[in-house]
């Protein structure tokens, strides 16, 4: 009796050893669950920001797109301009050449007219002079 009375202790004192330990097991496991639990949220939580930012940077680099197109076309516009201006630059100074050369020949006809003028002036006082004499 006092062996069976033994060996029922010790069974009784390794059920209760193994029950705390299965407690332990499952407190451990409570506590696994709970940490996955919060690690999932964590994830859940950072994966909604990274999407966040992810569309954020999204529409600002559609922005970037759109004012680059924008800043291409009026880079455009204003190379036209300047060309356009350039050449009526370049036809304003072509006329002025044109004027200028035509004031010189001007200039000049106009010397010879007067050159003609003094010749016919000294010729007809050089007639009136001999038909006075």
């Amino acid at each position: 009796r006092a062996q069976t009375d033994l060996e029922l202790r010790q069974t009784r004192e390794e059920r209760n050893s193994l029950s705390s330990a299965l407690d332990g097991l499952k407190l451990s496991q409570s506590q696994l669950e709970e940490l996955h639990e919060s690690e999932k949220q964590e994830r859940e939580q950072t994966n909604l920001k990274l999407r966040e930012e992810r569309d954020s940077l999204g529409y600002a680099l559609e922005q970037l797109k759109s004012d680059l197109v924008r800043l291409g076309e009026a880079h455009e516009n204003e190379k036209q301009e300047r060309m356009q201006a350039t050449s009526e630059l370049e036809q304003t100074r072509e006329e002025r050449c044109s004027l200028h050369s035509e004031l010189e020949q001007l200039r000049t006809r106009y010397a010879q007219l007067e050159q003609n003028h003094e010749g016919q002036k000294r010729e007809k006082d050089q007639i009136d002079t001999e038909l006075e004499e």
